[in-house]
């Protein structure tokens, strides 16, 4: 299965829950759990691993093409049977040729042949190159308990569902640092 963690309101918390996910399911299920950064502006799961990367979305979308299932699996950071495919931060501004971008879903598609679980940080949100990732995943949807961060998610729930037509079954609410004593 591909999940999509994504923020409803920057600074919800995606990114620190993906990486969570991402090492509990590696733990629990035993099996290989890829763990991509498309936070192309600011990624921080290769940091919050600890972790050095070698190797970028960015870097991989460039030779796509000439990847099996070896080589794609070498461009991965690993720790245990988490495998993470990092971003650079600032990786965007400081290209140094063009991405292809439309090449995005067949990446994916080639992870989940290769890895029983694939987990996808959206920490940045939605952006033209990615949005169509989430029409074959189960989305993770996470916002804080207050009005400001409610309010946003919803809207991005309704944008989801109306425009860009995912179910609203494929959509799950996850509310990061939860207090049961707040009115909300």
């Amino acid at each position: 299965p591909v999940i999509a963690v994504l923020n409803g309101k920057s600074g919800s918390g995606a990114s620190f829950i993906c990486a969570s996910l991402a090492d509990i399911v590696a733990q629990k299920s035993g099996s290989d759990v890829a763990m991509l950064d498309l936070d192309l502006h600011q990624g921080t799961l290769s940091h919050m691993l600890g972790r050095d990367s070698k190797y970028s979305v960015c870097d991989v979308l460039s030779s796509i093409q000439e990847l099996d299932e070896v080589a794609l699996k070498s461009t991965m950071t690993k720790k245990g049977n988490l495998s993470l495919l990092a971003a650079k931060p600032f990786e965007l501004l400081m290209l140094e040729k063009k991405v292809d971008f439309t090449q995005i879903k067949g990446l994916i598609w080639k992870y989940r042949h290769f890895y029983k679980h694939v987990i996808l940080d959206f920490s940045r949100g939605l952006e033209e190159w990615n949005y169509e990732l989430l029409s074959d995943a189960t989305i993770l949807l996470i916002t804080q308990q207050n009005i400001m961060h409610l309010q946003q998610t919803k809207e991005l729930v309704a944008q989801l569902t109306k425009e860009l037509g995912i179910s609203i079954d494929s959509i799950h609410l996850v509310v990061n640092r939860y207090d049961k004593h707040s009115s909300i």
